[in-house]
């Protein structure tokens, strides 16, 4: 049973349990305590598991943006190299006439200097002349016979270079191929 107390003259009297009603009483309120503080437990997992989810909705958005960044540049070199192509093909072609030794080196440095930028780019040629031809690398406008078997569908001309940058042909080979012709008896 409770004991009133009283404490002073100007407080309020305070009800004081007795043991056994303290102990209840410790016992609810430690119950209480436990509760709340699973359930603060819960809120901060759940806060730290919608952390982590962000983090990684992040990491994948910068990883995504980078892919988008670096295939744009990608795409941009290319579209931009893919121009330059003729002015490449109009340069070889004047290396082809100019007899002029003075010209010709200058010509000459020019068309490295253009070939060595494209490189940079991640454009490179497409190897033709004696490869086995392939109509995803090669176009071919001529066909010649030939009488060894071993150089059938082979390049064995090239009309105009073909350029890749990475996966993409940028231009195809322009080529001459040999298809094998069986002598006649």
């Amino acid at each position: 049973m409770a004991a009133k107390k009283k404490l002073n003259e100007n407080e309020q009297s305070v009800q004081v349990p007795d043991k056994d009603g303290q102990i209840a009483w410790l016992e609810d309120a430690l119950l209480t305590a436990e509760r709340l503080a699973a359930e603060e437990k819960q809120r901060a997992d759940e806060t730290y598991n919608d952390a982590l989810r962000l983090r990684a909705e992040f990491d994948n958005f910068r990883k995504r943006n980078a892919e988008s960044v670096r295939k744009a540049r990608e795409e941009g070199a290319a579209e931009t190299a893919e121009k330059f192509l003729p002015v490449a093909d109009v340069i070889e072609k004047a290396l082809e006439i100019i007899r002029e030794p003075d010209v010709r080196a200058g010509v000459e440095m020019i068309l490295k200097k253009l070939m060595q930028t494209f490189g940079e780019q991640g454009v490179t040629e497409i190897p033709a002349l004696g490869e086995p031809f392939d109509p995803g690398l090669h176009n071919a406008i001529e066909v010649v016979g030939t009488a060894d078997s071993s150089q059938s569908d082979t390049v064995v001309g090239v009309f105009m270079r073909g350029y890749t940058a990475g996966d993409r042909v940028l231009r195809h080979s322009v080529v001459r191929v040999a298809k094998y012709e069986p002598p006649a008896r």
